[in-house]
């Protein structure tokens, strides 16, 4: 007999715990494996089943339906009876079980009769039905809103079929899951009965059901320019169609998009508005972070948040100032507005226009700050325009506003002076402008200690003729009634120079206007111009007023919009938005717009649906 001696306690819990690790595993195991198991989607044999497998064949079809997998067609051939799934799978049966089958496209579902005198229902790929309302509105004339519905949950992806290739279509996938919905359809043309695709998805986005309606629609607004495409290169050039932000003779203003064959498919018609038939938003309409647009309003003083059909979702008003010219949209939501402010006064006892800025808060409505550019800079300064004898003196004609979020500050393009930095304290950062005509603020503050001085690549200053802006350099010319100023990724300043007046010569109308960057050292009060395109194009790019410009970083290109009075090949008079590699200055986008006014103040390319 062997001698026996007891395991310490200590040596028991640990075997025993061991053995419960090792069958709560197992028990974990096996529920995985059951849960995979009721997932497993069957797999067809290829041989076709047997009667006397008729209950396998009608529980794995209807596995199949329980995993939200429909028929896609039905069919009896060669004495097999076959059932195709939407997944790709075929399924068959020996035709002899099978007495018949009906099917319901309205309820998307089919029941099929068993020899053994079962039935089996199983759902069915259907259609839809749909239908439209053109111009629900009344402000959107190239705009519908389609209703479309089916009896199993689904989501919708419309299709305007383009004229000139996919090129031209305009597709949009709506992410909501419903058994209906009313979806916008944009992006119409003008004059033309329009092919619209509607596609019925599953929620994982395969295509179940598709259908086709026309809408047709009357001619464009006559107002509406004719666009010529003079060059268009799809593999490099930025996504998405051009809105322009025109500005007609009358009111009210009619922005517009064209796609890039130069077909106007989108524009807002507010003849028939009883608050924006006189709409006068100046340099234009913008997208705001939610997707929505947004303008001021001359005519009304208040800023409007529309959706694309035009219609008005929400406004706010700005008691005691006047809008003009720009309104934009801060990081946190707030607007920073060019105004009038309402009794205003020169120091000369004259009123003036033009040179305040506010900043209203989006959820109160608020004014929140406001900066008089009449105490920081010198309203008394002519070098470029003498307007000190006028009843309404428009001294500075701030034209634009930028929030620049690396200082919190803000930058404003005042078009007779030049480009400015304030911050949130009342105070002047700096000037960006020809040094020459500066005095004192009415705070009584030297104004030449506020200008940026022109420096070469190397750092050295130019000539005191340059930096008076009597003379010129290959590599730095000052900005000349100037706008559009906006941030770069890497903090620069890009900028649309018109060119009026360059040099101080104001008897040379035949100059030419240029997009321009430069890269500002605050700290030191410098600037070096970085990189500019424009001079080479002449009169073909020349506009003395209005006018963009804007940097793509996904492409690196940069779009340039003149406005007025530009001139092409033939002599025509109208705009012109070019596309260009920053890099090679190669032009992948060049459109010329016909119009005799001021044809745009901005133009900008987006995708027509909000990303």
């Amino acid at each position: 007999m062997q001698d026996y001696t007891p395991l310490p306690k200590r040596v028991k819990l640990s075997i025993l715990l061991k053995c419960l690790a090792s069958f709560l595993l197992i028990l974990l195991f096996m529920a995985c494996n059951k849960d995979e198991e009721e997932e497993v989607i069957p797999v067809p044999v290829e041989e076709p089943i047997p009667c006397s497998a008729l209950e396998t064949f009608r529980d794995q079809t209807s596995t199949l339906g329980n995993n939200d997998i429909l028929v896609k067609s039905v069919e009896t051939l060669d004495g097999t009876f076959f059932l195709e799934f939407e997944n790709g799978d075929t399924w068959s049966l020996d035709a002899a079980c099978v007495n018949g089958w009906t099917l319901d496209s309205l309820s998307w579902s089919m029941e099929i009769n068993y020899e053994d005198a079962q039935n089996q229902t199983l759902g069915f790929i259907g259609t839809v039905s749909a239908d439209y309302v053109l111009n629900p509105s009344g402000f959107a004339p190239l705009s519908a809103e389609v209703s479309i519905s089916a009896p199993v949950t689904g989501r919708v992806k419309i299709r305007v079929v383009g004229q000139n290739g996919p090129e031209s279509d305009l597709e949009k996938t709506f992410s909501s899951n419903a058994e209906s919905h009313t979806v916008p359809v944009h992006g119409l043309y003008a004059d033309y009965s329009n092919q619209v695709e509607l596609s019925w998805l599953s929620a994982s986005g395969t295509v179940r059901a598709t259908t086709r309606i026309t809408i047709p629609t009357e001619p464009l607004n006559e107002d509406l320019p004719e666009i010529t495409i003079n060059t268009r290169d799809f593999s490099t050039m930025q996504e998405g169609w051009t809105i322009v932000s025109s500005l007609a003779i009358f009111n009210p203003n009619v922005p517009y998009i064209f796609d890039p064959f130069g077909d106007i498919r989108w524009y807002l018609d507010y003849n028939e508005s009883t608050l924006l038939d006189n709409l006068y938003y100046d340099v234009g309409i913008e997208r705001l972070a939610n997707g929505n647009f947004y303008f001021g309003d001359l005519a009304s003083s208040q800023i409007y948040e529309i959706d694309l059909f035009g219609r008005i979702l929400n406004q706010w008003e700005m008691p005691g100032y006047g809008f003009h010219h720009h309104v934009q949209e801060k990081p946190d939501g707030n607007f920073l507005v060019t105004v009038n402010k309402y009794g205003s006064t020169h120091l000369n006892g004259s009123y003036t226009v033009e040179d305040h800025i506010i900043e209203i808060d989006r959820i109160t409505g608020a004014i929140v700050m406001e900066w008089d550019l009449r105490e920081l800079l010198d309203e008394y300064r002519i070098a470029l325009i003498d307007m000190l004898d006028e009843q309404y003196i428009d001294w500075v004609h701030c034209n634009a506003v930028l929030y620049d979020p690396s200082d919190q500050t803000i930058i404003v393009s005042g078009r007779t002076q030049g480009v400015f930095k304030l911050n949130y304290d009342h105070e002047l950062v700096w000037i960006l402008g020809p040094h020459d005509g500066w005095g004192q603020n009415r705070l009584g503050q030297n104004l030449d200690n506020f200008l940026l001085e022109a420096v070469d690549p190397t750092g050295n200053p130019y000539s005191p003729s340059v930096q008076q802006g009597v003379q010129n350099t290959a590599d730095f010319e000052w900005n000349w009634y100037q706008h559009a100023p906006k941030l770069m990724p890497n903090g620069n300043l890009i900028l649309f120079d018109n060119g009026q007046f360059r040099n101080f010569d104001f008897s040379d109308f035949s100059g030419y206007s240029r997009a321009v960057e430069y890269r500002i050292d605050a700290g030191n009060k410098q600037v070096e111009q970085v990189w500019t395109f424009g001079k080479e194009e002449g009169a073909q790019l020349f506009s003395e007023i209005i006018s963009d410009v804007d940097y793509d970083v996904a492409t690196n290109n940069v779009i340039i919009s003149a406005g007025f009075g530009v001139r092409n090949d033939q002599n025509e008079i109208g705009a012109r938005v070019l596309e260009l590699d920053y890099s090679t200055e190669t032009i992948s986008f060049d459109a010329f717009i016909r119009s005799y006014g001021l044809a745009m103040h901005r133009s900008q390319r987006l995708t027509i649906y909000p990303e």
